[in-house]
């Protein structure tokens, strides 16, 4: 039956289609619901006084993402975005744009992140707009038992437009959302952060000060001269999609790869990391054919070979199967390989360096989220293994 051609596939499928939705595979976003949840929301301030904010902030996602991989009890982690003082988000939102609500699709939310140009001309500022988004309108979890964190960071003028932006702090804050002001330096000194004092004293919490661009990776790389890289395209060449929102998710995960080849080696490794995490993988059951849990060439008949690409519309299904399962021996040389470069021993050594009590930001992004996002989860009584 399935060395027959495409034709007799299809005359196939169409006595098998009322049965075929039935079997499509799952969504995996509605296996873990049940689990508790840590969110973090960025609210930026994309104006031209923060010109590069969109950097910091796309490349240390990864930081955040493989820490809360190894909390414990374990967490689901959901992560949301909003961007304010854009003039392509239009006056008629006060120039605020939720680009992601809470999601735990990271690959998906960072290669929308890409798309945003890291230099813009200046805008207007209404913060009070930008933290109901963030804060008021986002879909946070109502659970008593999730960490909900909210990083404001910008400058300028927080007391612009109404409403007023201290009854919106203060109703974040009642709604038990862990809000952390990060003020922007300038070369030179402003009165306007007596606004973003004003919001720590609301929350107490005081402020918190980075540098924009400012980076110190918290350990060296790995010597790895390019096999990281390497390995990374011959597992992405591995892919396959089979529908349209598969395609879209699987440039999703290419996009991420690619475009963190170019950061600093530390974050790309980061990146890497989580690529040949459980998370990524399981994710990656439902968007890439090769990944799906088949067991048997029959198992491909659940999907339409039309949304295939053009090579794969031509073999037979028997030919697709086996494809596959050598793909996917392939696979595994390629994922054993990383992690032996990246092993969880990396990830427990970076925990204990942020969990030391002297712990300091330096005016970095990525430390601050992280030791914020730590600290919020200790309240709750979640801990990190450390090395």
């Amino acid at each position: 039956m399935f060395r027959t051609g495409f034709k007799g596939f299809i005359i196939f499928m169409v006595f098998l289609f009322p049965t075929l939705l039935k079997s499509m595979p799952a969504n995996h976003d509605s296996i873990d619901n049940q689990m508790p949840v840590v969110e973090v929301v960025f609210c930026l301030d994309l104006s031209g006084s923060t010109n590069g904010l969109i950097d910091n902030v796309r490349e240390q996602v990864w930081s955040v993402v493989n820490m809360i991989a190894t909390a414990s009890p374990k967490r689901k982690l959901r992560i949301g975005l909003v961007g304010f003082s854009r003039p392509s988000f239009g006056g008629q939102n006060n120039y605020v744009k939720t680009i992601s609500k809470l999601t735990d699709d990271y690959d998906l939310l960072v290669a929308e992140m890409w798309k945003i140009k890291p230099q813009i001309e200046k805008g207007d500022q209404f913060v009070s707009s930008a933290l109901e988004a963030a804060g008021l309108n986002m879909n946070w979890s109502k659970s008593k038992d999730a960490v909900k964190v909210l990083f404001l960071i910008g400058n300028g003028r927080v007391d612009t437009g109404s409403p007023d932006y201290r009854s919106v702090v203060s109703t974040i804050s009642e709604n038990d959302i862990y809000l952390v002001p990060v003020y922007c330096l300038r070369e030179r000194k402003s009165n306007e952060i007596e606004g973003w004092n004003q919001i720590g004293r609301i929350v107490n919490r005081p402020i918190e000060a980075i540098w924009v661009l400012k980076r110190d990776p918290l350990i060296k790389p790995a010597k790895d001269e390019g096999r990281l890289a390497q390995w990374n395209r011959d597992l992405n060449r591995l892919l396959i999609s089979y529908s349209k929102e598969s395609k879209e998710y699987l440039n999703a995960v290419i996009t991420c790869d690619n475009k963190s080849m170019i950061l600093h080696p530390v974050s790309y490794e980061n990146r890497l990391f989580f690529r040949v995490s459980e998370h990524c993988l399981n994710k990656l059951q439902k968007w890439d054919l090769a990944a799906a849990n088949l067991t048997t060439a029959s198992d491909l008949l659940r999907y339409d070979m039309s949304l295939m690409e053009d090579s794969l519309q031509r073999r037979t299904v028997n030919r697709i199967y086996d494809g596959i399962e050598k793909g996917n021996e392939s696979k595994a040389i390629l994922i054993d390989k990383i992690k032996k470069q990246l092993p969880y021993e990396r990830q427990l050594f970076l925990n204990s360096i942020v969990s030391k009590p002297d712990f300091e930001s330096s005016q970095i992004l990525e430390k601050v989220v992280l030791r914020n996002v730590l600290n919020a989860c200790k309240a709750k009584s979640i801990s990190f293994p450390v090395e």
